[in-house]
């Protein structure tokens, strides 16, 4: 009887470890109550009140998840999360799988997953999986309704150069100037600059700076289009940011290898009394400006931060980083469920 009781305990106590390792957490969780300390995005205020705009919110379910092929022993991942913001409300995180060392938010208001695990075999999987209301919107931007630049508005950090979107440099601001000329509306040097773009860049180079791209007149990929773009709107005076993120989502599951399933920079610039505006200027169907299809995912806003835990500075990050480089090699799935349409986020 003595041999059969202890055989019990010890039963018991093997169980109790094996829900300890490598299990996935439920919200609540207690870090991730914490709100950011910095919040770079304004409050939108529409003007005139109210605007003539069509508005829906598009709820989603969404799981994004990468499986490791090659990696042992101790290996550091970090995966984004979308945050509230202008076009997009009610994020909600759901479970987080294996358990993370960390859930932040770095000083410029992206929010991180940060996972640390001893990898012994292939196939090791992290995944997330939240759910979130994005706008589906066009605005109607009257110029003279816009109204300057407030100095002590937060937007006007957007207005910096960085390492990507160099928009101190002479030949920026030389093209910015002869671009806009003596416009002095923000909106209308908008339009001056997509005019610009789209009638003299065309695709090709390598190089995806903004120096780089007004030199070459080339523009490689998504992420130039977003750099130039932001660094001539900033040379002009215009507040600008790049995000990444997740296009044209439409339910189901993809494999960013087998299906690219639509990973993205575009751009949102600021207008006194607009607010956070998206723009999409070298889009392969045409300049998107100031509108917004319910369709696409921020997963993180602007260049140049910090991935935290001894990570890299990143200029964009929609995808996972693996042992600090962009994890491109394995199997990066993304599932799509559609939730239903309201005209109000329901959360």
């Amino acid at each position: 009887m003595k041999k059969i009781i202890i055989a019990l305990l010890v039963c018991l106590f093997l169980v109790s470890c094996s829900n300890l390792q490598g299990g996935s957490i439920n919200t609540p969780y207690p870090t991730f109550t914490a709100q950011p300390t910095f919040t770079p995005y304004p409050t939108y205020t529409p003007f005139p009140t109210p605007l003539p705009v069509t508005e829906k919110w598009h709820h989603y379910r969404i799981t994004y998840s990468i499986s490791l092929d090659g990696y042992r022993g101790v290996t550091k991942v970090w995966m984004p999360v979308p945050v509230d913001s202008v076009t997009q409300q009610g994020v909600k995180l759901l479970e987080v799988s294996p358990v993370p060392k960390d859930i932040y938010y770095e000083p410029k208001g992206n929010q991180i997953i940060y996972w640390q695990e001893n990898i012994q075999n292939d196939g090791f999987k992290f995944s997330e999986q939240f759910e979130i209301y994005i706008l589906q919107k066009t605005w109607t931007i009257k110029p003279e309704d816009v109204g300057t630049y407030d100095p002590d508005d937060p937007a006007l950090f957007y207005l910096r150069p960085s390492n990507m979107m160099q928009s101190d440099n002479p030949e920026i601001l030389a093209a910015a100037q002869e671009i806009v000329g003596e416009e002095t509306n923000p909106y209308q040097k908008i339009q001056l600059i997509v005019s610009y773009l789209k009638k003299n860049m065309v695709s090709g180079g390598e190089k995806e700076d903004a120096v780089s791209v007004i030199r070459t007149k080339q523009v490689p990929a998504c992420g130039a289009a977003a750099h130039i773009f932001v660094a001539l709107s900033r040379a002009a005076g215009i507040p600008a940011r790049i995000v990444s993120g997740v296009h044209s989502l439409r339910p189901g599951t993809y494999n960013w290898h087998e299906n690219n399933f639509g990973t993205h920079l575009w751009t949102e610039f600021y207008l006194p009394n607009y607010g956070w505006i998206p723009a999409d200027v070298l889009w392969g169907d045409g300049v998107i400006l100031a509108e917004y299809q319910g369709n696409r995912i921020i997963l993180s806003r602007d260049s140049d931060f910090n991935l935290g835990h001894d990570g890299k500075s990143v200029s964009w990050f929609h995808m996972p980083y693996v042992n600090n480089h962009q994890e491109e090699n394995s199997d990066l799935i993304l599932i799509v469920e559609f939730l239903g349409t309201s005209e109000h986020p329901d959360y």
